[in-house]
Formats: structure tokens, C-alpha cells, sequence
């Protein structure tokens, strides 16, 4: 729950700034626009790599690949 997040402990960034992507509230929906990611038809694909660059030290190995893995793992 972002609010309470909010409340409770705070964000040192812009959440809705450094989240590109719809923001879920539902499981299945969840669900669905995991899928569209892995598809690569989510369309923030390129907002994504800019945040990427921001956040991310190291920009080769394989987290993404293990990420995706498990992703395909459910059974949707």
C-alpha cells in the first residue's frame, strides 16, 4: 500500500517518477502486465533502461535473465 509506505517509512525518491509502468492494485492484473513485459509490449521499455542507467552500478550480468526465469516459471 503506497500510503501507508508513505506514512510509515517514506521514499526517498518519486515513487510514481521512478516506477514507469501502470501501477496494479489486483493480482491478475499483476499478472497481465508481467506478461506484457516479458512480451515487450508493455510500452515503458525505454523508460525502464532510464531509470536502469540512474539506479543500477553494475550494468552486465544476470539478474535480468534470472528474473525472467522465474517469471516464465508462473503459470499463468
Amino acid at each position: 500500500n503506497y500510503d501507508e509506505f508513505k506514512k510509515y517509512r517514506g521514499y526517498m525518491f518519486d515513487y510514481y517518477k521512478n516506477t514507469p509502468g501502470p501501477k496494479t492494485l489486483r493480482f491478475q492484473s499483476f499478472k497481465n502486465e508481467i506478461i506484457k513485459c516479458v512480451e515487450g509490449t508493455d510500452g515503458f521499455i525505454e523508460k525502464r533502461f532510464e531509470i536502469k542507467k540512474q539506479f543500477h552500478q553494475y550494468k552486465y550480468g544476470s539478474a535480468c535473465e534470472k528474473i525472467t526465469s522465474e517469471i516464465k516459471k508462473i503459470n499463468v
